[in-house]
Parts: C-alpha cells; structure tokens; sequence
C-alpha cells in the first residue's frame, strides 16, 4: 500500500508516496485519527493526547518559525484562520470517541504503562497466531516497545 506523503512548504500532499508494509501492529496517528467512523471501527484501541490550548500554540509557533523558516506573523494568521477554527470543529469533538485519553500532552507515566502493555498484548498475541515465541519478539525487537515515551505520544495541533 502506499501512503501520501505531506509536503509542508505547500501546505499539500507531495507527489511522493511511501510504501506501507504489512505489520502485526499499525498505529494510526494524526489529529483527525479519531473523526472518521469507518476508520474508528476498525481500531482495537483509540487513544487521544489531550494538550492545553497555549502549550499547543506555543509549540507550532517555536515549531514553524524554527523548521519551517515562518514568520510569527504568518504562524498567528494561519492558527487564527484555521487551526484553531478547525480543531475547534473536528478535533476537539473527536475525544469522545476515545477508548483512553491522556492529559498533559502525554507527560503521563501511568497512561503510557498502559498503553506499552495493551501493545505488547497485541504483538504477543500476533506472534502466538504466527507460532512464534513472546520471548523471541523481545529478543529480535530489543525491547522497542519499552522505550515508549511521552514524545512518542504528543502531537502538536
């Protein structure tokens, strides 16, 4: 399968594609993760990171202005005109449909335990359908699954 890729000097998809390999686990992440039905019913697990309006604005302004050469102008224009307009009508309705939501942006020890064990579940229960030893998906992963951390989880608006 291959997946669009964004091209964020045009604010469009890039022309470019990735190629989507077959997983026992896929993650799905994005801000609108949550909006569309047909995809909700197919997640096993929904998980919303819930961030406070300023620290969000605050990070895609150091964020823009830093990577992506904007100026503070253009950052408060955009999050005035769009951004917070349309998280305001898609975003923020979709935390409803969470199966777990996580406060402070993810900066929550208790919630990421959670998370990195109904993962671990998930890939142990694969490997089992495919034969495959728990214990050889720890050794052949070096553990990757442990070093889940809260900026694994935040996403900036």
């Amino acid at each position: 399968m291959l997946g669009p890729l964004y091209d964020f000097a045009t604010h469009t998809r890039s022309l470019k594609q990735k190629l989507l390999e077959p997983r026992d686990l896929i993650v799905v992440e994005g801000i609108l993760a949550l909006h569309n039905p047909m995809l909700r019913s197919l997640y096993d697990l929904k998980v919303f990171v819930d961030t406070d309006a300023d620290v969000r604005v605050l990070r895609r302004l150091a964020r823009d202005m830093t990577e992506r050469c904007r100026s503070m102008e253009s950052v408060i224009d955009q999050y005035l005109a769009t951004v917070k307009p349309m998280h305001d009508q898609y975003v923020e309705p979709s935390k409803k449909h969470a199966d777990v939501i996580i406060p402070e942006g993810g900066l929550n020890p208790a919630a990421l335990a959670l998370i990195a064990s109904r993962l671990r579940h998930a890939l142990e229960a694969a490997a089992t359908l495919r034969g495959i030893r728990a214990t050889d998906i720890r050794s052949r992963q070096g553990d990757q699954h442990e070093r889940l951390s809260g900026s694994d989880l935040r996403r900036d608006v």
